[in-house]
């Protein structure tokens, strides 16, 4: 007699279950994280909170709507292996440190060296991080790839201002704008910068190394922080194994970073996004 019974959790991306001695069963999620009993019926009781296994990436959109790019998801979607993320309209473009870049589930490139920031250029282009490469990247809207500046040591993010000038971010401690294709470096002497956005005359960077946001005014080069003492993790001592015997291991670390509709920050930080609201500056 078949006596196997089928129970839908909502919990996705299950990696483990085991029973207790009262024969109450637990599971586990490689995607979400944390612990649940199941019950008979289906429904839930959390032990151990979900959390976020990154995130890495954060974007908002015209709605207001924050976006985070957390490895295996994006909010309660399955989007596996998601790093960098920028919002487009009704569209969602992603990196995968793995090498994909994806426009919801499109795959616009692949076998890229580490791509990791991305933006969107005015005439429609992506334009993408590649940190393995040293280089920043332009996709066309049919999926031609071009070169837009090299030479970099480790770019991680970028970002456009108004005026459509492409600043770049490099782990080395350096922050770069593009003047035609080559690379100015306008902020040097950081600590491990990462997410970039601008916010008006100022270029917004997360830099791990000091656990802040840094403000850096564009025509002046002027330095403020905005934020500090943030719940981010410090830079990694040892660098991960992208890949481990052929398959995918643990992403390099990156705290992105996003301005939405009203001007507040939103910042990728150790399991959580935080917002940081113009009246907190």
């Amino acid at each position: 007699m078949d006596k196997r019974q089928l129970i839908t959790t909502g919990v996705m991306c299950l990696d483990n279950g085991a029973f207790d001695e009262s024969n109450r069963m637990y599971v586990s999620s490689y995607a979400s994280s944390g612990i649940a009993e199941v019950y008979p019926n289906g429904q839930i009781r959390q032990v151990v909170p979900q959390n976020l296994v990154g995130p890495y990436g954060v974007t908002v959109d015209f709605g207001g709507t924050v976006h985070a790019a957390d490895h295996y998801r994006l909010g309660d979607d399955l989007a596996i292996f998601s790093h960098g993320i920028v919002a487009d309209q009704d569209q969602l473009h992603i990196t995968s440190q793995y090498g994909e870049v994806r426009t919801n589930q499109r795959v616009r490139a692949r076998e890229l060296d580490r791509p990791v920031g991305i933006a969107v250029r005015d005439d429609g282009a992506l334009v993408v991080a590649e940190a393995g490469a040293g280089r920043v990247i332009a996709i066309e809207a049919d999926d031609t790839i071009t070169v837009v500046a090299s030479g970099f040591g480790s770019p991680v993010d970028v970002a456009f201002d108004a005026q459509q000038r492409c600043y770049v971010s490099d782990e080395l401690g350096v922050i770069y704008r593009i003047d035609d294709g080559q690379a100015v470096a306008i902020a040097s002497g950081l600590a491990t910068p990462q997410g970039l956005t601008v916010r008006g005359e100022e270029l917004f960077v997360v830099e791990v190394g000091h656990q802040r946001v840094l403000a850096i005014h564009l025509d002046t080069g002027e330095r403020r922080v905005e934020a500090d003492n943030l719940a981010i993790s410090p830079p990694e001592k040892t660098a991960r194994a992208l890949f481990a015997h052929g398959m995918p291991g643990c992403p390099g670390q990156f705290a992105g970073i996003a301005v939405g509709p009203d001007g507040s920050l939103h910042v990728a930080g150790e399991g959580s996004v935080l917002r940081i609201s113009r009246e907190d500056s």
